[in-house]
């Protein structure tokens, strides 16, 4: 792992014969991009480079200023060619907020944030996961419902 020195490095630059190689978590807060959507993984230097803006611009976010010059923290929205922090726009992501903070839009902002690596929480609430959960894990659609129920007793006799 380029982040810890410590083997196992299973995650690596899609880029065929880059030797940056890390563990997952350990690419966190690097300027490393991480897509979510199709699992592959960009070093800094294999990254498509977004096209900056001029001029100072406010975060949609947070509303602190963005710095000038293209830089890994912050993000251009090409639905209005605004930049933000791109901590800011994950969280937003992590919240499941598909649209761009500055003008709503929904198709361009979400694209061109999965490609930069912004994560999306999907939008099912808690209790379509419980039904979910519920409906999967049922006795009478479940083919493992006896060999769960074998090993439950088992570790009750124990």
């Amino acid at each position: 792992c380029v982040f810890c020195s410590k083997p196992g490095a299973a995650a690596g630059c899609w880029k065929p014969n880059c030797g940056i190689n890390f563990h997952l978590p350990c690419s966190v807060g690097q300027e490393v991009v991480n897509r979510h959507d199709n699992f592959m993984s960009y070093c800094r230097e294999h990254s498509r480079r977004q096209e900056d803006v001029q001029g100072e611009h406010q975060c949609g976010v947070c509303g602190w200023l963005v710095g000038e010059g293209e830089n890994f923290g912050s993000l251009v929205t090409t639905c209005c060619d605004l930049k933000h922090h791109r901590g800011c726009l994950q969280v937003l992501g992590s919240l499941g907020i598909e649209v761009c903070p500055a003008c709503e839009d929904n198709e361009t902002f979400k694209s061109e944030m999965l490609f930069n690596g912004i994560f999306f929480k999907n939008k099912r609430s808690d209790e379509e996961y419980i039904e979910l959960v519920d409906k999967t894990m049922s006795e009478d659609e479940c083919e493992l419902v006896d060999l769960c129920n074998e090993e439950r007793s088992k570790s009750l006799d124990v």
